[in-house]
């Protein structure tokens, strides 16, 4: 005779078994990409909206073969560089690895290899932003020594078109320090017509001979970098305008004025010191 409690108990173990043939509960049959498309379907279907985001999150996460492809930016950056792709485009990475898996499987998958990045991450770029850090102090420190060597007259030309286009960039190098300079790290920024700026470029001045204390140097560089000095953008603009500024300078003997540190080392500490509350967020599981 089937009493209360034996048809409570029944009731439990089929409600116990339909919970284990759905949802986050299900593995995934990754034996081919057709067989992966239906099952993550059918996985979708029966589970809540932000299980099913943070199951493609962690599917994308697990699609990552190498997290160079965010390039400086890392597992963060590789996430961001992926995101707009459905698992389904990303599954021949993920065949092999999901095959078999439960969603809840494939979410701790994600959560201990995002840990794990984030980990080696964090502790490299502590190492970075503390030595950053200490050339942009090292830097502000040595302003009143750059200070003393100043650009005068900065002017920008364009000459030839195509491919052998080229920027004419004359300036004055007034050298007021107590030092000879073998070489000078400068930062252009060039403008348009209409005071927009249309490209900065870091690049080193070596003159024939070292600009000696007192002494006014006046040069003319020619350059054709890609994308910038032989832009065609600069051949369409009626007027150009030309800001210079000394980054850093060395003497013969190769000892530099200021610690080094350009926009690019500016840029890189800004990612890094930006990236890393995200990171810590991750290791911290909220993320």
């Amino acid at each position: 005779m089937e009493t209360p409690l034996k048809r409570v108990i029944l009731l439990s173990v089929v409600l116990l078994l339909c919970a284990c043939t759905r949802g986050l509960d299900v593995p995934l049959d990754a034996k081919n990409e057709e067989s992966f498309r239906l099952s993550l379907a059918k996985v979708r279907q029966s589970i809540s909206e932000d299980e099913a985001k943070q199951l493609d999150d962690a599917l994308r996460v697990l699609a990552i073969t190498n997290v160079s492809i965010g390039f400086e930016g890392g597992i963060l950056g590789a996430i961001d560089k992926i995101a707009k792709n459905s698992p389904e485009v990303l599954s021949q990475d993920l065949l092999v690895l999901v095959n078999g898996k439960t969603g809840r499987e494939v979410l701790t998958m994600a959560d201990k290899r995002r840990k794990e990045e984030a980990a080696k991450e964090l502790a490299a770029e502590s190492v970075e932003i503390t030595k950053l850090v200490k050339a942009r102090g090292e830097k502000e420190g040595a302003r009143e020594i750059l200070a003393k060597i100043a650009i005068d007259e900065p002017r920008i030309a364009v000459s030839g078109s195509g491919t052998s286009r080229m920027g004419i960039v004359d300036f004055q190098v007034r050298n007021t320090t107590e030092e000879a300079l073998a070489s000078l790290a400068l930062r252009a920024t060039v403008l348009g017509e209409d005071g927009k700026e249309l490209f900065t470029d870091e690049f080193n001045y070596k003159p024939a001979a070292p600009i000696m204390p007192n002494e006014t140097r006046a040069v003319r560089l020619p350059s054709s970098a890609p994308g910038k000095w032989n832009s065609p953008q600069l051949e369409k603009q009626a007027q150009l305008k030309l800001a210079l500024s000394v980054e850093n300078a060395a003497t013969p003997s190769g000892n530099k004025l200021a610690a080094s540190f350009g926009q690019k080392d500016a840029d890189r500490l800004a990612l890094l010191e930006k990236q890393k509350p995200r990171l810590e967020v991750i290791l911290r599981g909220r993320e």
